[in-house]
């Protein structure tokens, strides 16, 4: 698959090539508002919780899935005044599920990460 138009007669050069998979998804940053919980480290399948906002912020409807099934490409560790505010992941997601995740985002949800699969 091409990642880029290609001009009449041009050789196609390798760093113009990807693999089908690779346009169908991507990588969002989010912010856990309620921690990572532990064993949560690269290549962990999660769900992404949401709790959208009610009143102004000063509260939040019911958590539901935002994405399930979406892999942890990596955790971020944050550091200085910030590194309270929650803890941030790097997650690979379809890219249909992208503007759910940048509404969220952007609207001031509450998000959460569940492992997907842990069990006791």
């Amino acid at each position: 698959m091409a990642a880029r138009t290609l001009q009449s007669g041009e050789l196609v050069p390798t760093s113009a090539l990807t693999d089908a998979d690779s346009s169908r998804s991507t990588t969002v940053v989010i912010q856990s508002s309620t921690g990572i919980p532990e064993g949560v480290e690269a290549g962990t399948v999660v769900e992404i919780w949401q709790a959208p906002p009610l009143d102004e912020g000063r509260s939040y409807d019911v958590p539901r899935i935002l994405v399930a099934d979406v892999i942890v490409h990596d955790v971020l560790d944050q550091e200085g005044v910030l590194a309270d505010t929650g803890s941030q992941l790097e997650v690979v997601i379809d890219r249909a599920d992208v503007a759910d995740v940048l509404a969220a985002i952007t609207g001031g949800a509450a998000l959460s990460v569940v492992p997907v699969g842990s069990g006791s």
